[in-house]
């Protein structure tokens, strides 16, 4: 901890907003240098996620380094796959689990009963999971769609698409993001 209040302290530009600086600033700014760095790695874009979330993973991963500062640690990054894969899994928040929000599957439940009665059999049903980390939402959907399709003899195909990690690296993510969905701890809450 006190590595991260001395780096907050001698280096404010890290929690400067990014969307404030203008072309040139953004360009030198280890965030944004961090960011692409991961991009680049990984095909994650984490631009979007709330800087002072960021700020502070990042800070708490130069403290563990010992490195001393974000140029050093852009520097190390740079050389080293293993941290930006180390990084990567810090900045992602797991939050998600089956099931989640109960009320919004319970309308979802509701709008998907119409949807597969109004199908003839045959026919094909398909889905689209806009966003997916870990994959608990999309097994959710799969299993109420499962289980509706029983309760109303719907005996067409069920397709869902939902997107896979793309990239440099996009085998290891898929290899994570199956290994995540074989794991004791996602399948809680089922």
């Amino acid at each position: 901890m006190p590595g991260i209040l001395r780096l907050r302290i001698e280096q404010p530009e890290l929690t400067e907003s990014l969307h404030s600086m203008d072309a040139e600033a953004l360009e030198r700014a280890p965030l944004a240098q961090i960011f692409g760095l991961l991009r680049d790695h990984l095909g994650v874009n984490f631009i979007d996620y709330k800087e002072s979330t960021v700020a502070r993973r990042v800070l708490r991963r130069v403290a563990l380094l010992e490195l001393g500062d974000l140029d050093g640690y852009v520097e190390y990054l740079r050389n080293n796959a293993d941290e930006l894969d180390q990084l990567y899994h810090d900045l992602l928040i797991g939050v998600t689990n089956f099931f989640r929000d109960t009320e919004a599957f319970a309308a979802l439940e509701q709008h998907l009963r119409h949807r597969i009665q109004s199908k003839h059999d045959g026919e094909d049903f398909r889905v689209w999971v806009a966003g997916c980390a870990t994959g608990q939402e999309a097994y959710s959907l799969a299993v109420l769609l499962d289980e509706l399709a029983k309760e109303c003899n719907y005996h067409g195909k069920i397709i869902i698409t939902l997107p896979m990690p793309t990239g440099d690296r996009s085998p290891l993510l898929q290899r994570e993001f199956m290994n995540a969905m074989l794991s004791a701890a996602f399948l809680r809450n089922v």
